[in-house]
């Protein structure tokens, strides 16, 4: 401005392109697994929100199928961690090549993954998937020559008859894995309330547990082992026992799994 007047302009550039470059990778790397590149656990439960209200709108339902490896660190005990990254990588394409475009294929840690079926209309398509899925750890994984053969235990939860929430229908998914594993591997479990029930009765078991310990509350009997020859004892067998409260007392067959 000179004497009241526009006379010019001054401009100033400045080339961003890396700065944006690294913000877009700073994103990335916040909402991505460094390995696979997958969705990451926070990623995740964003998208299941967002796959909730779709659902929630449209009067559909949206399923989780969580994925968890059979065996997986046999892989890393006697191949080495970097082979065992591959087959982590491998499997991640394999189960990607199962999906639809709008279903999402994510990595929560370890030889753990989450599938958010987006739109389910009925319980069919999560069938055909779960299906899918199985029948392609059948084939084995062929890593720089070295194969290897793995299945995989997944446990499915549904909204909205499983519960509304991200964070509920993931540990509900989580649960009903944990119940394939049991099953004897290598299938899928949907979850009921009767795993919610063991689940939380376990959770009180261990917490008694601790309390017992600190309180003395277990106790031995002793079973006697008899020679029918001689009539005497000749040992005696220690069994545990806890004694909760003087009119509750509870065998092993109830508590010794939890604290094994």
């Amino acid at each position: 401005v000179f004497e009241g007047n526009i006379i010019g302009r001054v401009f100033c550039f400045r080339d961003i392109t890396d700065i944006k470059k690294n913000q877009e990778l700073l994103k990335h790397q916040a909402f991505h697994d460094s390995l696979t590149g997958l969705p990451n656990r926070a990623f995740l439960s964003e998208s299941l929100k967002h796959a909730i209200n779709i659902a929630k709108r449209n009067h559909h339902r949206t399923a989780i199928l969580f994925i968890d490896l059979d065996d997986f660190k046999k892989i890393n005990d006697t191949a080495g961690h970097e082979q065992g990254d591959l087959f982590l990588k491998d499997v991640s394409t394999r189960i990607q090549s199962t999906l639809r475009e709008s279903d999402i294929l994510g990595r929560l840690g370890g030889d753990e993954f989450l599938i958010i079926l987006e739109d389910i209309t009925n319980q069919n398509q999560a069938i055909e998937i779960h299906d899918r899925i199985l029948k392609l750890f059948k084939t084995p994984f062929d890593i720089q020559g070295n194969q290897y053969v793995v299945s995989c235990s997944i446990g499915i939860s549904l909204y909205p008859q499983d519960g509304q929430h991200p964070d509920e229908l993931i540990r509900k998914a989580d649960m009903a894995m944990y119940q394939a594993k049991k099953l004897g591997k290598n299938t899928f479990h949907y979850f009921d309330e009767s795993l919610e029930r063991i689940a939380i009765h376990r959770v009180n078991v261990e917490n008694d547990l601790r309390h017992a310990i600190k309180k003395n509350e277990f106790t031995l009997h002793f079973q006697p082992k008899v020679t029918l020859l001689t009539e005497r004892i000749e040992s005696v067998e220690a069994l545990v026992r806890w004694q909760k409260t003087p009119d509750n007392l509870i065998y092993p067959d109830q508590f010794i799994p939890i604290a094994e």
